[in-house]
């Protein structure tokens, strides 16, 4: 399962917005999220973390993807716990909602329609979670629910980062009779 998951985690978080000479640095997430420090990929720093400087000195890319691996392992187990009868990638999907919006997704309606048995409701509510921490709609988090949605429903991956493969996601995703439309507000 971390294969494909790792793809989608790194295809959306990116190696951090603060890096220097090869490595990355604690930095303030998105304006989204004030007083937020993340480092590598997407790894939030907790209170100890920065009181002690854990990461005053950076990470390489494989000291970050070690990182990404501790902080995939407790939320891996969590979502085995609260989801159902799933095979590795419907649980890969999850585990991304999880490592990107806390428990919410797993407790709520995607995660209530696919312990239900009702995938396409659980496929429908994912990309609901595409809000930041201000509740605005935002265009990298609408194309990482749709991969999921993709990933969820066929364990086929396309990352979308730019207009051109978010095209190809939506389209794919037409094919198979799911879509949505783009929010107006969407920054």
């Amino acid at each position: 399962m971390t294969d494909p998951l790792i793809a989608i985690i790194k295809g959306y978080e990116s190696f951090g917005g603060g890096v220097i000479g090869g490595k990355s640095y604690p930095y303030h997430g998105a304006a989204d999220a004030p007083g937020v420090l993340t480092v590598g990929f997407g790894h939030v720093l907790s209170r100890d973390e920065v009181r002690t400087g854990r990461f005053k000195d950076g990470l390489t890319v494989e000291e970050a993807e070690q990182l990404l691996l501790e902080d995939l392992k407790p939320r891996i187990r969590l979502a085995q716990t609260l989801i159902r009868k799933a095979d590795r990638h419907e649980l890969g999907a999850f585990v991304d909602l999880l490592y990107n919006c806390g428990t919410a997704p797993l407790v709520g309606s995607p995660g209530i329609q696919h312990n239900k048995g009702n995938k396409r409701s659980a496929a429908m509510a994912m990309p609901l979670y595409d809000c930041g921490c201000r509740h605005r709609h935002l265009l990298g988090l609408w194309r990482r629910r749709l991969t999921d949605v993709l990933y969820y429903l066929t364990g086929e991956l396309i990352v979308a980062r730019d207009s051109a493969s978010e095209d190809r996601l939506t389209k794919r995703l037409a094919s198979m009779g799911y879509s949505w439309v783009k929010p107006v507000d969407m920054h």
